[in-house]
């Protein structure tokens, strides 16, 4: 499955040796870093079979693709609606 996503907000760096979030949001982000992130998809209203990764890892995961480059992966953690 292929959607458009846009980056909506940098929410918090993450540590990864501790594991802790940064108290501010970080202006970018740099290779290997980790992050909190919050993105939409588009178009707005479109819906995806998604969850949260703690509540089932199979559809709690996703990869961020730039033609065929990979720019991003990781776990959903929450989910708005």
């Amino acid at each position: 499955l292929s959607v458009e996503i846009r980056f909506d907000q940098l929410v918090a760096s993450v540590d990864r040796k501790t594991v802790k979030r940064s108290s501010t949001a970080p202006r970018f982000l740099r290779q290997d870093d980790l992050a909190i992130v919050r993105f939409e998809i588009l178009p707005v209203g479109r819906t995806i079979a998604a969850e949260k990764f703690a509540s089932f890892p199979s559809l709690g995961r996703f990869i961020l693709r730039d033609e065929v480059r990979t720019v991003a992966m990781g776990k959903i953690l929450e989910l708005l609606h």
